[in-house]
């Protein structure tokens, strides 16, 4: 028994020395780096997980996990608990896109000049519109936004991993698996949210990948520090936009 408390306690160190690893120097860091933040050896990093790709899976994996946390708080009426944990994940975003400026292969936003850089100034740019009002405490449209909030969070904090994930035939299979954990995940705050009519009743779950592509495109090839200023912004356009009338503004 005390051999898999040790095991298990093992794992969460590789997990957490991943995610501060990932944030530093980005997802190609040497996995040597990980093992050294971890306490633990080579041997045993290898032997929990095998490869890159499983190491990075089984970070997004748990961050996950954290936001299934955040829609059981919520579900549970601990709205107060949500919010937190979805304030928490957008600034260590921030924090993590200023840390992370100079990652490795696979680290996020590159600083590119010219052109993007215009993009990137029209598309955060103070222009007059407001950001959507907050949906009163206790809704369902205001638990879907802190989930939302929460994942777009942590694909901003450790850019990425689903490139890793991506990078291999399994890693497709994964992926495909990551996205229907996702959808899962959201369905039941979705559908509660158009029942209460804070959500349009015509969006589906699909139409909430819509937004994390979004960001997996602005944080990969968008200048670091323009990152969270866009994805502020993209969020807060599409969050918007999937209200009902009369709820948007």
């Amino acid at each position: 028994m005390s051999r898999r408390r040790d095991a298990l306690r093992n794992r969460e160190l590789l997990l957490l020395a991943a995610e501060e690893e990932f944030r530093a120097h980005g997802t190609g860091v040497a996995l040597g780096r990980v093992a050294d933040r971890a306490g633990v050896g080579r041997g045993t990093l290898y032997r929990h997980f095998p490869d890159r790709q499983a190491l990075v899976r089984a970070v997004y994996d748990r961050r996950l996990d954290e936001v299934a946390v955040i829609v059981q708080a919520a579900a549970a009426g601990e709205d107060e608990a949500a919010d937190g944990a979805a304030d928490g994940a957008a600034d260590g975003a921030a924090d993590g896109a200023a840390d992370g400026a100079g990652g490795g292969a696979g680290g996020g936003a590159r600083d590119e000049p010219g052109d993007v850089a215009a993009a990137t100034a029209a598309l955060s740019r103070e222009d007059g519109t407001a950001a959507p009002r907050a949906l009163p405490p206790g809704t369902w449209g205001a638990r879907l936004e802190a989930a939302v909030t929460a994942l777009t969070g942590f694909q901003q904090d450790l850019p990425g991993l689903l490139t890793v994930i991506r990078a291999t035939p399994e890693g497709l299979v994964q992926l495909a698996e990551v996205g229907e954990r996702t959808l899962d995940l959201l369905s039941e705050p979705l559908r509660r949210a158009q029942e209460e009519g804070t959500v349009a009743a015509d969006v589906t779950r699909e139409d909430l990948l819509t937004l994390f592509l979004m960001v997996v495109a602005l944080v990969e090839s968008l200048p670091a520090a323009a990152v969270p200023a866009a994805v502020d912004r993209a969020r807060t356009v599409y969050l918007r936009g999937i209200r009902t009338p009369g709820t948007a503004s």
